[in-house]
């Protein structure tokens, strides 16, 4: 079943990449990163997702995404 999950998620998120929909990139990057599904690359995209998403920081999904990042940093 996380399998399953996980490659919902995958395709989510190939989904919103491939429509530049980075709102949608983010939620999934952070859904797979919240159960260490991702690696470095795609933690580094997410923090980069932060950056480019300015006017979302006061949304919970923003708080939730940075502070993965924030944790995968150390």
């Amino acid at each position: 079943q996380r399998a399953e999950a996980t490659a919902a998620l995958r395709r989510a998120l190939a989904e919103a990449r491939a429509q530049e929909a980075r709102w949608l990139e983010l939620l999934a990057l952070t859904e797979l990163s919240q159960d260490g599904r991702t690696g470095a690359r795609e933690r580094q995209a997410l923090a980069a997702l932060l950056e480019q998403l300015p006017e979302a920081r006061e949304t919970s999904a923003f708080r939730k995404a940075q502070a993965l990042v924030g944790a995968a940093r150390g």
